[in-house]
């Protein structure tokens, strides 16, 4: 499911970009920097949902293999330990719990982490809990972490262990000033002296919908001294305290400068006019006694994307800007540093937390640049990021998140391959969306043949098997079905030498009901679509008995049966099976004897299908499930007699008068035949009187009615009598007797206290297992005046009953 949702994500990110300008690189969304060893930088990339991790503060960067598709996620690394990392991965769905990965290797290995186990302020285990928001504080010693899933939880070990805490919606800021930790949510702002176990009141913003603008409810506060606090509001405007949050007043220290302005109808360089707004959002340094260095992005909002965007600096805690700005100031020209491209957005923006005047930027269209100076000038700081060419394909959008070694089959760079293998890397290394380089060869490949270049494809098969590659997962792709697509008989045969699973099932195909097809079922079904002959279906089931590996031999038999190979299948059987069918099988079984037996009865291997059926367990013939339902009708439809004998004699719950009634009416079975079959229904427990009316009333069939078994059935029907007990029977699902479903009123089976839901299992002392209602009510009924006994189990305690017949009740 991953590679699927990889694939969809990734289709639906091409098609947005198509209308941007030229794409650069990855776009990353988000960063997160070490305080402890801040040359360790992590950023979260939108491009595939991949990780990338910096060793040298931004300027070279690797990608890391993420624990599960990211689309809405955020990243965190622990302010003590660099090689402590947490990943919370939000789901596009209601249905599905957030995940929280972590990892003590700087992200190169993760755990499951959450559910979280808490405990309530009073010491006590309480529960578990899914966090939907955490918050991890910058600095080494400054203050709790936060987790929220609706309710508030505190750690103070590093995430090791939880305590739920009083509070409500969903935090929007927590900052530490002095000795007070603060922490706003929706509208409310709260107060803490100890660490965030008790929380005070202290102020209520107002949130009142304004029509001409777009409220967003305050934001982004910060903490400037010890009672100073800023704050932005619904409208985008700031507001100050200097008493720790009790007070507000539109702020006078400088914060005013990037207050908002009610909504402006602007003309672009073609005349059009748009209405929107300008905001400014704040960052503050994280560096140790560098809390007046400030960073302000302001944006010109018209809600669609950006058009404009302008950093400003401030060194003295907001009094001031650079470059300058005064409030509601639409971003422009004069406002763009050195070096940053002049069309869209920052999409992330890192502030050093160890060196004030540093910062990273990372640019909507991809593209990451690093300042030294305060934001005065930038330079490219995106190696490991970039494309090769402008993305137009897939390939090249892919390529970025992949390990170099697997980026060098993918840009068929030989250099950097060898480079690559040189430097240490594992040439059998599982890569983020691909299984490995020998995927990443087909891929390629594949990609090559769709361009126009097409007589230029080449593949670096050989090559990265003698270097040892013989990873065959197929993350991204089905190798062996992109192999016989692109008809490159060399690598399909050398995948099944290797064992590949052509029995597992793709990820992207998925059958009704939950069932998965199996990789070579469908290449088997769509033969003729992907020019796969019988004689090549040949050749590489002689190449898989050969390599004599079997994986997912049983899938391979059932599958090869289900598309008319049976001979195929046959022999699949006899190769990987010593002492019974299959036991020489690499892969657990994952096809069901039951269905195998009935294929290969259909298909009339009756020796094989014996064999299978030898070692199935009785119980689950008996099961009432379809599989052992399916395996009985296909005995059935073959008519005949000695076959049907052979399963009976083995447990099978066959009943000829059932399964055999088709028999009779089939052309190409002699009369003589036809008879003996009829005579073998009688004798395997008589034939229902439902199956002689059927019958009789069916062209094919009315000529039973000249047989003597149709008139001795006639001739003891109307001996029977037609004496009743009153009682209402039907079968029941998972059952192999009928159930009572009601009795008469007035009639002795009511009398004698037979109940709606009683199973009639002996009718004078004999069974009725596997009978009809016909042949059951037949053996009830009787003279007038004459006595039944019945058996039957009711709520699994058998009891009996005598009961009189009674003459049938006038209607």
């Amino acid at each position: 499911m991953r590679s699927l949702l990889a694939l969809l994500a990734m289709a639906t990110m091409f098609a947005a970009h198509a209308s941007m300008p030229t794409w650069r690189g990855v776009e990353v969304r988000q960063f997160a920097q070490s305080a402890t060893e801040p040359d360790t930088v992590y950023a979260i990339a939108l491009t595939n949902g991949l990780l990338f991790r910096s060793d040298d503060r931004g300027r070279n960067w690797n990608p890391l293999r993420a624990p599960e598709l990211i689309t809405d996620a955020d990243l965190h690394v622990d302010p003590n330990d660099a090689r402590h990392v947490l990943l919370l991965v939000r789901p596009q769905s209601t249905e599905q719990k957030p995940s929280l990965h972590e990892s003590f290797d700087r992200g190169t290995t993760w755990t499951r982490k959450a559910p979280l186990a808490y405990a309530e302020a009073d010491g006590l285990p309480d529960g578990n809990f899914f966090p939907t928001r955490l918050i991890v504080p910058a600095q080494p010693g400054t203050g709790a972490w936060w987790a929220y899933d609706g309710r508030r939880f505190r750690s103070t070990d590093g995430g090791q262990t939880w305590v739920r805490q009083q509070g409500g919606p969903l935090p929007v800021g927590a900052v530490t000033a002095g000795k007070s930790v603060f922490m706003l949510d929706d509208k409310l702002l709260q107060r803490s002296a100890d660490s965030g176990i008790t929380w005070e009141q202290v102020h209520v913003f107002d949130s009142s919908p304004d029509e001409k603008r777009r409220t967003r409810g305050p934001t982004n506060l910060l903490a400037l001294g010890d009672d100073s606090l800023v704050v932005r509001n619904g409208q985008g405007n700031w507001l100050q305290s200097d008493d720790g949050g009790q007070s507000w007043t539109p702020a006078s220290n400088g914060f005013q400068q990037l207050d908002s302005r009610p909504a402006l109808a602007v003309p672009d360089t073609s005349g059009f006019v748009s209405s929107g707004e300008t905001w400014c959002s704040v960052l503050r340094s994280p560096a140790a006694g560098a809390t007046g260095t400030l960073v302000a992005r302001c944006t010109w909002d018209n809600g669609s994307f950006p058009s404009a965007v302008c950093l400003h600096v401030s060194t003295d805690a907001g009094r001031t800007w650079t470059p300058s700005r005064s409030a509601g100031n639409i971003p422009g020209a004069a406002c763009q540093a050195e070096g940053l491209p002049r069309s869209w957005s920052p999409s992330a923006l890192l502030l050093d937390a160890e060196v004030p005047h540093r910062m990273l930027v990372a640019w909507q269209a991809g593209g990451l640049y690093r300042s030294d100076d305060s934001g005065r000038s930038w330079q490219p700081s995106s190696t490991g990021l970039m494309f090769r060419r402008e993305p137009t394909s897939e390939l090249e959008w892919l390529a970025p998140g992949e390990p170099l070694l697997i980026q060098a089959v993918l840009l068929r760079d030989r250099e950097l391959l060898q480079r690559s293998l040189a430097g240490g890397a594992d040439i059998n290394m599982q890569g983020n969306t691909l299984g490995g380089v020998l995927d990443a060869d087909i891929y390629a490949y594949a990609q090559e043949m769709q361009e126009v270049r097409k007589p230029a494809a080449t593949l670096m098969w050989r090559e990265l098997r003698a270097a040892g590659a013989t990873s065959i997962l197929s993350s991204k792709s089905s190798m062996l079905s992109s192999a016989v697509r692109l008809k490159i008989d060399e690598v399909s045969d050398d995948l099944v030498r290797m064992g590949y699973d052509w029995g597992a099932s793709p990820a992207s195909v998925v059958q009704g009901h939950g069932a998965r097809d199996s990789e070579l079922h469908g290449l088997l079904r769509g033969a003729e679509h992907v020019g796969l002959t019988a004689s090549r279906i040949r050749e590489l089931i002689a190449v898989y008995i050969q390599a004599a590996r079997f994986p997912s031999a049983d899938r391979t038999t059932l599958d090869l049966l289900e598309n008319d190979h049976a001979d195929l299948a046959v022999q699949v059987m006899k190769a990987s099976g010593r002492e019974k069918p299959f036991d020489r099988q690499s892969t657990p079984r994952s096809a069901a004897d039951l269905p195998l037996a009935r294929a290969f009865l259909l298909a009339g291997k009756t020796a094989p299908a014996r064999e299978i059926f030898a070692d199935i367990p009785l119980a689950s013939v008996h099961a009432h499930t379809i599989e052992a339902s399916d395996f009985i009708h296909a005995i059935g439809i073959r008519c005949d007699l000695r076959e049907a004998a052979w399963y009976k004699a083995r447990g099978a719950p066959l009943k000829l008068a059932w399964h055999y009634d088709q028999c009779l009416s089939e052309a190409k079975y002699p009369r003589s035949a036809r008879h003996r079959m009829l005579d073998a229904m009688d004798k395997d427990g008589g034939i229902p009187p439902e199956m002689w009316n059927l019958w009789v009333d069916e062209d094919d069939t009315r000529w039973v009615r000249k047989t003597p078994l149709y008139k001795a059935a006639i001739r003891d029907e109307k001996r029977r009598g037609t004496g009743v007990i009153g009682v209402e029977l039907d079968s029941e699902p998972g059952s192999d007797y009928l159930v009572v479903i009601g009795t008469i009123a007035g009639l002795s089976a009511q009398k004698q206290g037979i109940r709606a839901g009683d199973k009639i299992q002996t009718v004078d002392g004999k069974s009725t297992e596997l009978q009809s209602t016909g042949q059951v009510i037949a053996r009830i009924a009787g003279k007038p005046g004459t006595w039944v006994q019945l058996g039957v189990l009711r709520k699994g305690q058998p009891l009996s009953f005598r009961v009189q017949r009674q003459a049938r009740p006038a209607t």
